[in-house]
């Protein structure tokens, strides 16, 4: 599992993470060919994100793009769902993948038969990451997500927030087989923080929802959910809409009750706060 950090000045950890994330929104932007050049090390993946492709010529800008490339191959281009920027990025053999969040079957079957890169994958799908991972691993496509934020296609909120996809630190383990890539979401200077909590610490002992994102359950703290929490959600198809899975109902209610008896999870083992 790889991390991706979005490139911003003065952060600390531009030279340990996995990918750089550099936003391309300038036309005719030659300081791209000099960071590829000179400032990113060769194991590290540079990703060049199309901010805008009403600003950006592609005809224009194609040679930088190119000379990009070429020095530095360990690199793929993010881009806007535009037929135009996909044709001309195939026809020279440049690397993409979609700036989009892939939510459903047929739309990762689309970017398969489009010879991405890389797939985004967000809410319900990374319900069931067993079979996703299987047929897009086949054709060397990452799976990338974002960790921190809880995700759902629902127009109305559940009730039972756990219910969203999201990855607690202690489960990144769990789900190193189906994704590839994680990316953190919210204020870009905080990606550093997450990336030392994820990456490093692998554990968030507070409540689950000042690490999570738009996660609507501000009386659960995480070391009080069960320890198999991310394991049961890899593959279990969110059986939950049609009534036949209520997983993650059982942990706000074991977390609640565990939480009133001052009592958290470590590991496989339950400790009483004193």
């Amino acid at each position: 599992m790889r991390y991706a950090i979005n490139f911003y000045k003065n952060c600390s950890i531009l030279n340990e993470v996995d990918e750089i994330i550099i936003k391309y929104s300038s036309n005719k932007d030659l300081e791209l060919i000099n960071y590829a050049t000179n400032k990113i090390k060769q194991e590290q993946r540079l990703v060049v994100e199309i901010v805008d492709n009403n600003t950006i010529n592609i005809q224009d800008n194609l040679e930088i793009f190119l000379k990009t490339y070429e020095c530095h191959p360990n690199l793929t281009f993010m881009i806007p769902l535009d037929y135009n920027f996909y044709n001309v990025f195939k026809e020279n053999k440049l690397p993409l993948f979609f700036n989009i969040s892939t939510t459903t079957i047929g739309g990762v079957y689309s970017q398969i038969m489009a010879g991405v890169s890389d797939i985004f994958l967000t809410a319900e799908l990374c319900f069931s990451l067993k079979n996703i991972s299987e047929i897009c691993h086949k054709y060397n496509i990452n799976i990338r997500t974002f960790a921190n934020i809880a995700q759902s296609t629902s127009f109305i909120k559940d009730q039972n927030g756990l219910r969203q996809f999201f990855i607690r630190p202690e489960d990144l383990s769990d789900y190193e087989n189906y994704i590839d890539i994680i990316q953190f979401a919210g204020d870009i200077s905080k990606q550093e923080t997450y990336y030392n909590i994820y990456k490093k610490d692998k554990v968030w002992n507070g409540y689950i929802n000042d690490i999570i994102i738009d996660l609507n359950e501000p009386d659960i703290k995480n070391n009080c959910l069960l320890p198999d929490f991310g394991k049961q959600r890899i593959n279990c198809g969110k059986k939950c809409v049609f009534e036949k899975c209520s997983f993650c109902d059982i942990n706000k209610n074991i977390g609640n009750q565990l939480k009133d008896l001052n009592i958290n999870i470590q590991g496989r083992e339950a400790v009483i706060d004193v």
